[in-house]
């Protein structure tokens, strides 16, 4: 139980809650920081998600925070083109 609660924390650390949360998103933020939590205290390699559908364990938790990032209207990759003329993403 204590492994829950200190990952927990450690999760609304990692996002920054405290900074992020406020009246209009708290509850959706803490449904994301539940399904972060779930994800990172499961052992499968992957989750089913719904009645059939199963996917990879790193795949819900990158989708999670995704969806966390254009809920806050956050850009998680920045593509700039190198030097090559290739793109490049970057955090």
């Amino acid at each position: 139980m204590k492994e829950i609660f200190e990952k927990r924390e450690d999760i609304k650390a990692q996002i920054e809650y405290d900074l992020i949360a406020d009246f209009s998103n708290r509850e959706q933020l803490n449904e994301f920081v539940e399904i972060m939590l779930e994800v990172a205290l499961s052992r499968s390699p992957t989750m089913k998600i719904g009645r059939d559908a199963e996917y990879p364990t790193a795949f819900v938790l990158l989708d999670a925070v995704k969806d966390l990032a254009d809920m806050l209207g956050v850009e998680l990759f920045k593509p700039l083109l190198n030097k090559g003329g290739g793109i490049l993403c970057v955090p």
